[in-house]
């Protein structure tokens, strides 16, 4: 049987989740072949990945017709490149009222059933491919050496690509301290393009920004991770890391009885918008005092 997962996502946290598609086809088909039409940040998350036979973010590389395509995106240009691939089944999830435009393009169409985490929000779509549920232990694979081998540690992840998801940088500095005096070290963790976020930089913590397979590395020998609702606390779900998220205005994903948070849980959070609309950012003003009080018993 071959495979052709279409997964062209830009954001590492749609893209981790993408990951139980290619192990839980192998699981379930132990013969297939399974090729990933993906971004530059599928290539780089995905470098390694046990589960896959061959990836490239190239239309031109996959040739020939696959028995199964498996379109994880619900935007325009996925659609354009399913309709071009050729495959004798074509398989995506619908929201609303798309079906009859998607019919066109897909011949096995399933509506998105929201379930009570994201695990199984993800793997519905290859319910037409088995005929079945399907279900995977999240998993990632580790193949670079943690550079912070042999420390006891806490992660901090305080950044994240959107304004509505951070707390003020003083919130975290003051949770780090109390880490801090517990007698762990504290490394704060950041992509190059969030290093804006951190305005205040502790001298007993060290600021680490890295590749996501030696991050990962790092992550998972970490006792805990605090961090903003983004590809942090994903990964320290996947990585079986208890993990601490302070949310605004995105609400946690159900994975983990591992994963713990603390919100305001004001009437208008979890909008899921990039800006606030009432310009003032109100589920942001978290206490670190709430915060430390999750932590202590995080620890």
């Amino acid at each position: 049987m071959r495979v052709l997962v279409l997964s062209l996502h830009r954001s590492y946290g749609d893209l981790l989740y993408n990951a139980l598609l290619f192990k839980a086809i192998k699981i379930h088909q132990k013969d297939a072949i399974v090729e990933v039409f993906t971004t530059k940040q599928g290539l780089e998350l995905f470098e390694k990945n046990p589960y896959i036979d061959f990836m490239d973010d190239k239309l031109g590389s996959f040739e020939g017709s696959y028995d199964f395509l498996v379109d994880t995106s619900f935007k325009g240009i996925s659609y354009i490149y399913s309709f071009l691939l050729k495959a004798k089944y074509k398989i995506a999830l619908y929201k609303k009222d798309k079906e009859k435009f998607l019919s066109f393009i897909y011949n096995k169409l399933t509506p998105f059933s929201p379930k009570d985490n994201e695990i199984k929000n993800t793997l519905q779509i290859l319910s037409p491919v088995f005929g079945k549920e399907v279900d995977v232990e999240p998993y990632f694979w580790i193949f670079k050496e943690n550079p912070l081998k042999g420390k006891t540690y806490v992660v901090i992840s305080p950044t994240a690509p959107v304004p509505t998801k951070v707390p003020s940088i003083d919130i975290f500095n003051e949770v780090a301290k109390f880490i801090h005096a517990k007698g762990y070290d504290v490394v704060f963790t950041y992509p190059k393009s969030e290093a804006f976020y951190i305005t205040k930089k502790l001298d007993f913590a060290t600021y680490i920004s890295t590749d996501i397979h030696t991050y990962a590395s790092i992550l998972k020998d970490a006792k805990a991770l605090v961090s903003c609702e983004t590809f942090s606390y994903h990964l320290a779900t996947f990585l079986n890391v208890p993990s601490l998220v302070l949310l605004g205005a995105y609400p946690i994903w159900k994975v983990s009885p591992l994963q713990h948070y603390v919100s305001l849980n004001l009437e208008c959070q979890y909008c899921g918008s990039k800006t606030c609309k009432r310009d003032d950012m109100a589920c942001l003003n978290i206490d670190y005092k709430d915060v430390i009080l999750k932590a202590e018993k995080l620890l």
